[in-house]
């Protein structure tokens, strides 16, 4: 039997091998942990890894992805399982790296709970307010009966920012979990975040409870203000919920006594402030003012149930709203076998105090397995707003996958772009071990799959950066098995969002010429031995930085650079517009020339004047020239317009005072001007993004980690899917037979 690092290096050759077969815009895939050393093999023992949830943060002008997951990689004492966290930088030129990799723990993971009971942490989901994290998670500790919900705040380096956590549902005697949150915004100083829970009292209750939460520096408080029914009965209604202003929420889950929903999916729009339905005097709406969306139908043929509801937010105040359609009769009466067939559903919603409006469906979206969930990002070389489903098979026989979708507006019609996009080359298992390892049936379901989009990519447009193609990325938590491993791995795949369409090249002309014995010639190469009587000419991109050499002649001394350089030293000019440069030489013994050029370059957005004093320079173009006496002192000051500000000088002098210079040599200074910002009225009803940084700077000191990491970065194929698959299964099959 493989030892442990036999199986792990044997998944990193795997992966590192695709690499070389991609073309561009192909996934990069990041391993946070092996399938090894999870627990025993028994029932209820834990499936490795499970219901990973995924956000983005950012800490100081920097990026990091944070993914929380039910991990049974655990020392005995903490069994079945227990919540981990791993934060990823986006790094400019590395790419995704984990933070807190030590050789002991190379992929980061940090343990944040330590609970009692069956189910220590389940179902947790997380939402992100500017660089911490607030996270709602179910377990049955203290209370070893029945799962209680919990709230608590992490920051950007998965450390505690609350000293407790809270509990936000309320009935011991029951169990109420499966959570979700949203943030919606921040007012007054507080983050107002919008939560919900399943309750299994009175045939089911899909729940929503309000929190607010204040933060400083690295630590944080939470404060429950209400706690609803807002959809029942629910006896599987697992809610999800998107913020829609600051005073409003989206709030879905599935409705009946059953499982499936007899029913279907509703959704209620309700108020923050109080938790109560603003639909509520609608007239097709319940008494609670939930509105059913898709419609179960019970006693047709094919039986027709809507369930798993999931909301993610679309283009000019729209959501979408996907749902898996099933013909079977799930668990109903000791059922183990009814399943049926599954088809994903999403429904273009415009919402509005006055009720919603499905604006298109579409079914049959990727590939129909089981599981699926759906977040939003830019895509595509244009940056438009586009609806990514994920989804993964149940069984383990294939790759995690995504359709990309987008709402066409002139045809009211929601399309897939292209085929679904495999994740990883791996099988990816929404339920397969977790049920035979979580004392589930194999036939309903158990993973919560969530998704991100727009997640920017530091390194973009960098030649030396990580992919620097790519603007933004969606981003893909998902566990599964690799072959010769006992349980799941946890991965998350970075798929490219948006891809802008390469701008052709600018190039603008440098001239040169040379008074005196000498020449001058060019890095990159264009200007070559340039002398006096020869002008010489070039052409360089505009993003290029050209270095000129002046090289003296025998008797013969360099004396200076006048135009777009100034002084002795080594002259570099910037291609973002025409240049010209003068070298000048004289003999040696020769008096040096009593006049010494100044020159001025106007820089920025913005527009003003530079003067001088001595008179000489009056400039209010791109650059102006004028000769003084050598060894004059010559003080310039700058006067922006009326709808400009004066930042500052660059090159000769520094600051935003009178520049004072010496003309020893010739001498250059840049004065960059900035138009002042249009202040244009915020309106009272505007919802603030949940991943703002919090205005108030309370971002925590953090430190600077040392950031190293053991875990494979590698991309992920098509090509090798069906292999893999075969492996997967086969290694799946031969494990269970030995449990």
């Amino acid at each position: 039997m493989m030892n442990q690092l036999t199986r792990v290096a044997m998944a990193t050759a795997v992966l590192l091998t695709t690499s070389s077969a991609f073309a561009q815009g192909r996934p990069t895939v990041l391993r946070l942990t092996d399938g090894n050393n999870a627990g025993p093999l028994g029932e209820n023992d834990g499936p490795g890894a499970e219901q990973a949830t995924v956000t983005k943060l950012v800490k100081n002008g920097e990026t990091y992805v944070q993914v929380i997951w039910m991990s049974s990689q655990v020392s005995n004492g903490d069994r079945p399982y227990q919540c981990k966290c791993t934060s990823v930088k986006m790094d400019p030129l590395a790419g995704p790296t984990i933070m807190n990799a030590t050789a002991n723990n190379p992929t980061g993971a940090v343990q944040i709970t330590a609970n009692d009971g069956d189910r220590p942490c389940n179902h947790p989901k997380a939402a992100p307010m500017g660089d911490k994290n607030l996270l709602v998670y179910g377990t049955n500790d203290p209370n070893q009966a029945n799962v209680q919900t919990y709230a608590e705040v992490l920051n950007y380096d998965c450390t505690k920012a609350t000293s407790e956590r809270l509990r936000i549902s309320n009935d011991n005697n029951t169990n109420q979990g499966a959570p979700d949150v949203v943030v919606n915004g921040m007012v007054g100083g507080e983050w107002i975040a919008t939560a919900g829970y399943l309750s299994a009292t009175n045939n089911g209750q899909s729940r929503a409870v309000g929190l607010h939460v204040t933060a400083s520096g690295v630590t944080a408080e939470i404060t429950k203000t209400y706690d609803r029914n807002i959809i029942a009965p629910a006896n599987i209604g697992r809610p999800s919920i998107q913020p829609v202003s600051a005073e409003r929420s989206l709030f879905c889950s599935a409705k009946g006594n059953n499982r499936p929903p007899e029913e279907g999916v509703a959704c209620a729009l309700i108020n923050t402030t109080d938790g109560s339905s603003v639909w509520q005097d609608m007239p097709n709406a319940d008494q609670r003012g939930a509105v059913i969306i898709a419609a179960s139908q019970p006693d047709a043929t094919p039986r027709i149930y809507f369930n798993q509801p999931q909301v993610s937010i679309g283009e000019n105040g729209r959501f979408y709203l996907q749902a898996e359609r099933s013909s079977g009769n799930g668990r109903n009466n000791g059922n183990r076998n009814g399943r049926g067939s599954t088809t994903t559903f999403v429904y273009a919603l415009e919402v509005s105090d006055t009720g919603p409006s499905i604006r298109a469906e579409a079914s049959s979206i990727g590939v129909n397995q089981v599981h699926a969930t759906s977040c939003s990002g830019a895509y595509g070389a244009e940056g438009k707003l586009h609806t990514a489903i994920f989804d993964a098979s149940i069984t383990g026989s294939g790759p995690a996958s995504t359709q990309i979708t987008k709402f066409d507006v002139a045809n009211r019609s929601i399309e897939s772009i292209g085929q679904p996009l495999s994740l990883g080359g791996f099988n990816a298992d929404s339920g397969y071990l977790a049920n035979l390892y979580g004392n589930n049936p194999n036939t309903q379901g158990r993973d919560f799959m969530r998704c991100i989009g727009d997640v920017p990519n530091p390194g973009f447009s960098n030649a030396a950066g990580f992919r620097p193609d790519v603007q933004t990325f969606f981003v893909f938590p998902y566990a599964g098995m690799v072959p010769g491993e006992e349980k799941n791995s946890l991965f998350v795949t970075f798929l490219p969002g948006v891809i802008p369409t390469p701008v052709a090249p600018v190039n603008h002309n440098l001239k040169v010429a040379v008074t005196g014995l000498g020449k001058v010639t060019s890095n990159p190469t264009g200007i070559d031995n340039c002398v006096a009587g020869a002008p010489c000419d070039a052409s360089f991109d505009s993003s290029v930085a050209v270095t000129l050499s002046a090289i003296a002649d025998a008797g013969s001394t360099f004396v200076g650079w006048t135009g777009s350089c100034a002084g002795a030293a080594q002259c570099v000019v910037r291609m973002d517009r025409e240049r010209n440069v003068t070298a000048v030489f004289t003999t040696i013994g020769n008096p040096l020339p009593t006049q010494v050029a100044m020159t001025v370059t106007m820089e920025g957005d913005g527009a003003g004047t530079v003067s001088s004093n001595p008179a000489g320079i009056t400039c209010s173009t791109a650059q102006c020239v004028a000769n003084f006496q050598r060894d004059a002192v010559v003080t310039l000051s700058a006067v922006a317009n009326a709808d400009s500000t004066f930042s500052g000088w660059t090159g000769g002098c520094s600051g935003a005072l009178d520049c004072q210079v010496t003309l020893d040599v010739a001498r250059a200074v840049t004065a960059v001007f900035t138009l002042k910002p249009v202040t244009m009225p915020m309106p009272s009803n505007m919802p603030m993004p949940s991943n703002m940084p919090d205005p108030n700077g309370n971002n925590g000191n953090g430190g600077d980690p040392t950031v190293s990491s053991c875990s494979t970065v590698g991309d992920s194929t098509g090509a090798l899917v069906p292999s893999l698959l075969v492996l997967g299964f086969m290694a799946l099959v031969s494990r269970r037979r030995r449990a």
